[in-house]
């Protein structure tokens, strides 16, 4: 499956699955001239986790368990809060295990967001698998399920700034990378206005070895949950550079603030090898290197790297060598690894309107079923 750009027709097909598989009742927001001077970001929603159904074969229709639970309210609570004002960010592993129908019920509930909002895929949303033959294809097609059931999406964002997403298979026909730029158009505020995010697919695709927690499928389960750059004809990394060449403009009139946006971290939690579940000290390296080249270290800086993947909340250097590049890390909509009783987990940046950078992060989440926020500052809770 290739494609250049995106398809700017519904086909049958896709207008029954919009109309029936929302309910009919699916939302996507229009621009608002008076949108705020924020942004929200969550990640790992999980979405199949922990239902009847997820074991074998995720039923659509399947809500009683907790991932439909903490999604539906982390949705409730961002729509009462920013209401059709703010931009929404969702970081990835958007499902629990890349089923289809996992992907078409996430989509069904994120589109009862009132702002636009714009998904990047996690390691979970790779390759379809079940708890009990494990991956159910030959190779990874996820990328594939999630570039056609958020199509809609996409083209709606394209309307609302600068877009770019290339949505093309790789030549080896080992990803189908699911990369893309933005940068907010004049129906958002000024303050968005200066901001790009910029979301490379650095999601692996080496197979999972089995068995697939407690049971003992024939394949694996999806891929591991490290980084890859995806170095590799019409895969991300040559994406990424072309990106960074084109935002190495020395013609504009205002200094740049970039958000990348990752769902793995480049900084693991203590205990946790970077190169086993976040970026090698050798990706690290290129990902300097090439900010480098283009000039675009102070923009990174001005910004900061979005993530998820690890279910914590973390504030801080996302290299020891790089002292003033931070990442921000998100705990999961699905649950926290430390807190057991936290759930629906989502920021909201907001920021200075004269220059776009970031004033403050508000964290919210359930705790007990009970809303919670604080603002965090240098990385803590006040």
């Amino acid at each position: 499956m290739t494609s250049s750009r995106i398809t700017w027709r519904i086909t049958l097909l896709n207008l029954i699955q919009f109309l029936f598989l929302c309910n009919c009742r699916c939302t996507i927001a229009s621009p608002n001239v008076n949108y705020s001077s924020s942004f929200v970001f969550l990640a790992d929603l999980h979405l199949g986790e922990g239902c009847n159904s997820s074991t074998a074969n995720y039923t659509f229709n399947d809500t009683n368990c907790y991932s439909v639970r903490d999604l539906n309210a982390t949705v409730s609570k961002i729509n009462a809060l920013v209401g059709n004002t703010s931009l929404i960010i969702v970081g990835g592993d958007i499902t629990a295990s890349a089923q289809t129908t996992e992907f078409l019920a996430a989509q069904q509930y994120l589109n009862r967001f009132e702002s636009p909002f714009i998904a990047t895929i996690g390691n979970h949303d790779i390759w379809s698998y079940d708890e009990i033959i494990g991956d159910r294809t030959a190779k990874p097609k996820g990328d594939q399920l999630f570039s056609r059931i958020f199509h809609e999406n996409f083209e709606r964002i394209q309307t609302l700034g600068q877009f770019s997403y290339p949505n093309v298979s790789s030549t080896d026909a080992s990803m189908h990378a699911q990369s893309w730029t933005f940068a907010p158009g004049k129906s958002f505020s000024s303050a968005l206005q200066k901001l790009t995010f910029i979301a490379p697919d650095f999601n692996g695709r080496t197979k999972a070895p089995p068995p697939c927690p407690g049971h003992s499928p024939i394949g694996g389960c999806g891929v591991m949950g490290n980084a890859n750059l995806n170095n590799v004809t019409n895969g991300s990394w040559s994406w990424f550079e072309h990106q960074l060449s084109l935002l190495n403009d020395t013609n504009r009139e205002e200094e740049q603030i970039l958000f990348l946006v990752t769902h793995q971290p480049f900084r693991c939690r203590v205990g946790v090898p970077d190169w086993y579940f976040c970026f090698s000290k050798k990706m690290k390296q290129s990902f300097r290197t090439v900010v480098q080249k283009y000039n675009l270290e102070s923009a990174f800086e001005k910004g900061s790297q979005l993530s998820g993947h690890q279910h914590r909340w973390f504030q801080g250097l996302a290299f020891d060598e790089w002292p003033h590049f931070r990442q921000f890390e998100v705990s999961a909509v699905k649950g926290d690894v430390f807190d057991a009783e936290m759930s629906s987990s989502f920021a909201i940046f907001h920021l200075d309107e004269k220059n776009g950078t970031t004033k403050s992060i508000e964290r919210w989440w359930r705790e007990n079923n009970t809303w919670t926020t604080c603002a965090a500052t240098a990385g803590t809770c006040k």
